[in-house]
């Protein structure tokens, strides 16, 4: 399975970043987030070969693509790295149809009959577009057509910048799905750029935090969600749990939803899902209680039996309680006194408890 090397350094008058990563694309699509301006974009473009003043490595698949040391810069043909800008840099004096084969002439891969073609084309919803201007287009039909170029071009990584940015739901839907097939179906390496949670969730296992030039976090995307949130452009340390659960039942009378993970079941409030329809809940650390005994004659919906697996100290007043439900971790945030109070060790079987209004659904 393909793997991307970066060790790189780019400087400028106002900006610096620092990339020290190595990117193993067997887990799937990989996605990158952080606030406006950390040097997401810019990390995009030395991956395409597009900042020749970055020093150091980028090294895909033991094919060098620079390499300062050796006076080795290949450019973005030569690395056939495709990139969608957010601003869909497309050819104004040629059709639709013909930006879009412009890449897909090239692919020595394609099939020999149209089928992939309008496949691609018709998920993306603009057929009716293979003729007209690209300045007769809105910002999102030539978003859609720039996606489109993208996914048939030959092409060694595929590098998205929020290329949902211009879409409506729907066919942001669409968009969305379509890349995760093509990621399936042809294990094209393939980074994304999005500031959406729901995004990131639904397309990537693995997901880079970038703020102020450095990876600050790179791990399981449900993780770095789970420890980070953006909020009007600042990374805030937020403790919380983000568990994947699934549909099990409606109870309309009582405006309650059942939801599953591994053998346990959560109580929320009523959602709009269908059953057997994959949900995101959110939970935060400071509002699960611990107990070391199943209580009983109360009002709390959600008891769950858990094994300690982390006991970790935050300062003076809290520590945070690392708990194993099958496979999934929860942690609770108690205070230090309740701590010592409950007496919890490691690989002790405890009981948590969370109200049903404290999960919020996030998709």
């Amino acid at each position: 399975m393909s793997k991307l090397v970066i060790n790189t350094l780019f400087k400028s008058d106002k900006f610096i970043l620092d990339i020290n990563c190595t990117l193993n694309f067997s887990d799937g699509l990989i996605g990158v987030f952080g606030p406006s301006g950390s040097g997401k974009t810019l990390f995009l473009r030395i991956i395409a070969g597009l900042e020749k003043n970055s020093t150091g490595k980028v090294i895909f698949d033991e094919k060098i693509f620079q390499d300062k040391s050796k006076k080795i810069f290949l450019n973005t043909s030569q690395r056939k790295a495709i990139l969608v800008f957010q601003e869909n840099r497309l050819f104004s004096n040629l059709k639709v149809k013909d930006n879009i084969l412009f890449g897909y002439r090239r692919n020595a891969n394609k099939q020999s009959n149209n089928t992939f073609f309008y496949d691609v084309i018709d998920r993306l919803k603009i057929r009716y577009l293979l003729d007209r201007d690209i300045n007769d287009l809105s910002g999102g039909e030539k978003q859609r057509v720039a996606i489109a170029r993208s996914i048939l071009a030959d092409k060694n990584i595929l590098l998205l910048d929020e290329p949902f940015s211009a879409q409506d739901n729907e066919i942001k839907k669409e968009i969305v799905s379509l890349i995760e097939d093509i990621n399936k179906l042809y294990n094209i390496p393939t980074i994304i750029v999005t500031h959406s949670f729901e995004d990131l969730i639904k397309l990537a296992k693995k997901t880079l935090l970038i703020d102020a030039g450095r990876i600050r976090f790179f791990d399981e995307t449900s993780k770095v969600i789970s420890n980070f949130h953006i909020e009007n452009d600042i990374i805030n340390s937020q403790p919380s749990n983000l568990v994947e659960c699934y549909t099990k039942k409606h109870d309309y009378d009582n405006g309650l939803t059942y939801i599953s993970f591994h053998n346990s079941t959560l109580t929320v409030p009523l959602i709009d899902a269908k059953i057997g329809s994959k949900v995101l809940v959110k939970i935060l650390s400071k509002d699960i209680i611990v107990s070391r005994l199943r209580p009983a004659d109360i009002s709390i919906r959600n008891i769950l039996e858990a094994t300690v697996t982390k006991i970790k100290k935050i300062n003076v007043t809290f520590i945070d309680i690392t708990c194993l439900i099958g496979e999934t971790e929860i942690v609770s945030r108690i205070t230090n006194l309740s701590f010592k109070e409950l007496n919890l060790k490691e690989n002790q079987k405890i009981y948590l408890l969370i109200k049903s209004t404290m999960i919020d659904k996030i998709i």
